[in-house]
């Protein structure tokens, strides 16, 4: 696609790598501890996640595959700032979390383009929440809850959004897409966050324009996928992709056990 190598992965020049690339930025000042090591790691950064709220203020992505690229480019950003944080090259919490604040900003993408769309794609919407889901757990399994808060927001705001253009939603799709929260959630009970928990308990919500009646049909659709989902993170792990929502989840529910 012409639009496309600024957020293609294949592409060693593009917006992930150049956001990577800036570990070179990162440099502790031993006699000057009050300045922010992430500084000008920071500001490179803002300047990028204003681009990409620009695009989604901007752009009607509709069904381009355009949008999958970005995406893409956003989950590999938000590793490379997993990578930073564990490990830091500051004590300093406020100096962590001014580079913490950030994750959120780049997400920011997600709600802003779905809300806006005029029309989008199941299949946009759904690779757009197994992003996020796999960004919030990588987030909560690091004890980023601000990132896992923002990641089921953003989910719920998808959700939102689908309901509002598809006129008469279909029920399974709505709760395929609720499931990536239940993926976190699953995550955060395994730790008993149980703060956390209330918090991604308000988001499984009934959506605004999804009539009472239809409600319940989605919560009964949305029992049908949290028995596929245990009978999926049942399976051995050993050679499954944890680069997914369900793939991830199942490696760190079994990490979490062996510890």
């Amino acid at each position: 696609m012409p639009l496309s190598p600024p957020y293609d992965l294949t592409n060693n020049m593009s917006i992930a790598y150049l956001v990577a690339r800036g570990k070179v930025l990162i440099e502790p000042k031993k006699d000057k501890e009050w300045i922010n090591p992430y500084r000008d790691f920071i500001e490179m950064n803002e300047t990028i996640y204003w681009h990409f709220r620009n695009l989604a203020e901007k752009v009607d992505f509709r069904t381009s595959f355009l949008l999958w690229h970005i995406i893409i480019t956003i989950k590999r950003i938000t590793k490379v700032y997993l990578e930073f944080l564990k490990n830091p090259v500051t004590d300093d919490i406020g100096h962590i979390e001014e580079l913490v604040k950030q994750i959120p900003r780049y997400m920011a993408f997600f709600w802003v383009t779905f809300s806006k769309a005029t029309t989008f794609t199941y299949q946009q919407a759904e690779n757009a929440c197994d992003t996020l889901a796999w960004i919030g757990m990588s987030f909560c399994e690091a004890q980023f809850y601000d990132v896992v808060e923002s990641s089921v927001g953003n989910i719920s705001s998808i959700i939102e959004s689908l309901c509002k253009i598809t006129k008469n939603s279909d029920p399974y799709q709505v709760a395929d897409l609720l499931i990536f929260i239940w993926h976190i959630r699953l995550l955060a009970e395994a730790k008993n966050n149980k703060d956390l928990l209330t918090k991604i308990d308000k988001k499984i919500t009934k959506p605004k324009t999804v009539p009472d009646e239809n409600w319940t049909e989605v919560l009964d659709a949305l029992e049908i996928r949290k028995e596929q989902l245990n009978e999926e993170l049942s399976k051995d792990e050993r050679y499954r992709l944890t680069d997914n929502a369900t793939g991830l989840l199942r490696h760190l529910l079994g990490r979490n056990e062996n510890n």
